[in-house]
């Protein structure tokens, strides 16, 4: 299951950002490919397709360094 939540993030982080091809490997961070504004669009798009909120107190820029990172927080909402 975390293995498609991590393809399905990987699928949402290329059309927030469609100029980079995102991998696994990709680190979102350090090669900019998630700004500020990609981060708040992702989150918005993470809600609406997994059905969970995420609220903005409880996550830290470490959960966006890569793909897996994201599929994490995404599993750890699902399961709340």
């Amino acid at each position: 299951m975390e293995m498609d939540i991590e393809k399905k993030v990987i699928e949402i982080i290329n059309e927030v950002n469609p100029y980079v091809d995102v991998t696994d490997e990709t680190n979102l961070i350090e090669e900019e490919v998630l700004g500020s504004y990609e981060i708040l669009i992702l989150l918005t798009k993470l809600e609406e397709e997994f059905g969970i909120e995420l609220p903005l107190e409880k996550i830290e820029i470490e959960d966006f360094m890569f793909a897996g990172d994201i599929a994490k927080l995404v599993k750890r909402n699902i399961e709340q």
